[in-house]
């Protein structure tokens, strides 16, 4: 595919926001612990099925205290290092966010994990109300000129803060059958597909594609690579549900997301496995003659 432009290689350290993203990367091991401890806790009855409340609770943990904490500290590092924009306010912001994500990611495993819907209007409410922030943070963030070369880093992250909206939108459909107990019926497992569709290959997968177009030399799969891979994610879940031909096209879509990401993954890993060292202190000659 046609790039929109080389990938940008120098980075400005000193924009990017003391201590900020640090908090977030030092809770995440805290949140996996936590899920390791629960899992050991619970044994054999927290793996029986993925409807669990116990594998709910623990998903959860490790997705959103884990992996979307380590993602969101991420962005915020990157936004000011890489494209050379600032997050407004973003000492307060990354504090509140950091403090919805936490205090909420606690609250829905509880609410799993008792079947409390009282708990589960609480994990509504700062879930969203931190995600939404940050989401719109970033948003008004890149509405500013960003470095030249950075194109399709931000192409890719615009994209992919489309998919965690859409993935934040199921979820709190989702949630909210709990919340409020008989009161909405919705197709919960049709719901709960599309989530964690939307949540591991649009807000993930996307985002880890587009760190890979600074951090590693793909170039080859930059533009409208990120792009396609969305219209793939918004064709599977539109075709969701169907059936004959309709679930065909569904199942195409899969297969060609599952063949894209794998396709991604290979150039990646062949792309870095060619690349050359460019510090003499961490080249593998350097280490064979100081070992």
């Amino acid at each position: 595919m046609k790039p929109i432009d080389a990938p940008q290689r120098a980075l400005s350290f000193g924009d990017t926001p003391r201590s900020l993203p640090m908090r977030f990367f030092l809770t995440a091991p805290l949140f996996a612990a936590l899920a390791a401890a629960f899992l050991a806790w619970q044994g054999e009855p927290a793996l029986l099925t993925r409807w669990s409340p116990l594998t709910l609770a623990i998903t959860h943990l490790l997705v959103l205290g884990c992996l979307s904490m380590t993602m969101i500290g991420a962005l915020l590092q990157i936004l000011p290092t890489v494209a050379g924009i600032a997050v407004p306010r973003a000492g307060r912001v990354g504090a509140t966010v950091h403090l919805c994500l936490c205090a909420g990611t606690l609250a829905l495993a509880a609410a799993f994990w008792q079947e409390s819907p009282a708990l589960f209007r609480v994990a509504m409410a700062l879930l969203l109300a931190g995600l939404l922030l940050f989401v719109g943070a970033c948003t008004v963030a890149m509405w500013q000129p960003h470095r030249p070369g950075s194109d399709a880093l931000m192409a890719g992250i615009r994209l992919a803060l489309a998919a965690l909206v859409v993935s934040m939108t199921l979820g709190g459909m989702l949630a909210s059958v709990f919340a409020w107990p008989g009161l909405i019926q919705l197709p919960l497992q049709r719901l709960a597909g599309l989530h964690a569709m939307w949540g591991m290959l649009g807000w993930v997968g996307l985002l880890a594609i587009a760190i890979a177009f600074q951090a590693a030399p793909t170039s080859r799969l930059t533009g409208a690579y990120a792009t396609g891979m969305f219209l793939l994610l918004v064709a599977a879940s539109l075709s969701s549900g169907w059936t004959g031909r309709g679930e065909l096209l569904h199942q195409a879509c899969v297969l060609l997301l599952a063949g894209g990401y794998a396709w991604f993954a290979g150039v990646a890993l062949y792309m870095l496995a060619r690349r050359k060292w460019r510090s003499g202190s961490t080249s593998p000659a350097y280490l064979q003659n100081h070992e």
